[in-house]
C-alpha cells in the first residue's frame, strides 16, 4: 500500500487528497481491484471449459449451454477488467510526444481526453447496455440456439463495466487535478526533457 492513500502504485505519491476524498477513491480501487481479480481467475475458467467442450466432442458430447459460457466469460474478462486496467494505466496510448511533457502537462493531456473522450463514450454505451439488459430481463430473451442460455446476464455485464470504467475515469480525473494543481514544477516547463532547457547558458 503506497504511503498516500490516495494514489495506487504507479501514480504520484505528491498528490494531496482530504480524507474523505481519499477514502472514496480507495474504494474505488478497491472495486476495480476485485473486477480485475475476478476477471483474472475468469481466464482459468474459460481455458477448463474449453478443454472440457474439446474433450466432449471428441466422445460426441456437446453443450450449446457450455460454449455460450465461454462466450459469456469472455465479456466478463474484457468489460470488468476495463476499470482496473483504467487504474493500472495499462490502455494503449500514443504517448511519442506526451512522455516528453513535464506531469503536469501529462495531467492536463489525461483530464481532457478523460472529459472529452472517455466520459462521453462510455457513458452512451452504458446507456444503451443498460436499456438492453432491462430489454432482455422484461422479455425473457433466451438464446436462440437449442438448450442456450438466458441473454440478460451477459447483457448486463456491459453497463456494469462501463459504470466501473466511469467510476475509475472519475477517480483518475481527480488525481490528475490535484497533480495539475500541486506539482512543483514551473508552468512554463512544458517539456521536461527539452535539450534546450539542458544547454548552459552563457
Amino acid at each position: 500500500m503506497p504511503a498516500n492513500p490516495a494514489a495506487p502504485t504507479g501514480h504520484n505519491n505528491s498528490i494531496a487528497a482530504t480524507p474523505k476524498e481519499a477514502l472514496i477513491l480507495r474504494a474505488v480501487d478497491r472495486l476495480n481491484l476485485w473486477a480485475g481479480t475476478l476477471s483474472a481467475l475468469m481466464v482459468l475458467v474459460v481455458t477448463v471449459i474449453a478443454v472440457l467442450t474439446a474433450f466432449g466432442r471428441k466422445f460426441g458430447i456437446g453443450s450449446n449451454a457450455l460454449i455460450e459460457l465461454q462466450w459469456y466469460l469472455f465479456a466478463l474478462i474484457f468489460l470488468m477488467a476495463a476499470g482496473w486496467t483504467l487504474q493500472r494505466n495499462e490502455h494503449v496510448r500514443v504517448d511519442v510526444f506526451s512522455r516528453r511533457f513535464s506531469a503536469r502537462w501529462r495531467a492536463v493531456i489525461d483530464l481532457i481526453g478523460h472529459t472529452l473522450v472517455l466520459l462521453p463514450i462510455a457513458g452512451v454505451l452504458f446507456y444503451l447496455g443498460l436499456q438492453e439488459t432491462l430489454d432482455a430481463w422484461r422479455s425473457h430473451e433466451l438464446s436462440a440456439d437449442a438448450g442456450g442460455l438466458v441473454r440478460w446476464p451477459v447483457k448486463a455485464l456491459i453497463p456494469i463495466g462501463f459504470l466501473l470504467l466511469i467510476l475509475q475515469a472519475l477517480v483518475e480525473m481527480t488525481r490528475q487535478w490535484h497533480i495539475f494543481l500541486s506539482h512543483s514544477q514551473d508552468d512554463n516547463d512544458l517539456i521536461s526533457s527539452s535539450p534546450a532547457s539542458a544547454t548552459p547558458k552563457d
